[in-house]
């Protein structure tokens, strides 16, 4: 889906993430259209992104979610999550979108 977050998996393809499980992270990138199931897309590495209206406040930090594929302005805090932050809010509407690619687990 559109704004939907995505990790690298093997064969080369992109998978919804999901912070409960190591084996859905890092994010590497973000959609920028609607994807198909096993079609080809366009996805966003890092830059500005219009999400529309998100609810994040301006200068909230942004974290990989429990939600599969989504961004969270709360990092996770379950035992074992994976905590990657991904960027921060420009505006109400605009993300930077710059994941960090170090991760830390919740103990």
């Amino acid at each position: 889906a559109q704004f939907q977050t995505v990790f690298l998996h093997s064969g080369g393809k992109v998978m919804k993430s999901d912070a409960d499980a190591s084996a859905t992270m890092p994010i590497k990138g973000i959609a920028v259209a609607e994807v198909a199931l096993d079609a080809e897309g366009v996805f966003l590495i890092e830059g500005f992104i219009n999400i529309g209206t998100h609810g994040f406040a301006k200068g909230a930090l942004l974290y990989a979610s429990e939600t599969v594929g989504e961004i969270t302005n709360a990092a996770p805090t379950g035992s074992e999550d994976m905590v990657q932050r991904v960027g921060i809010a420009v505006t109400d509407k605009v993300i930077w979108f710059r994941p960090d690619l170090t991760m830390v687990e919740v103990a």
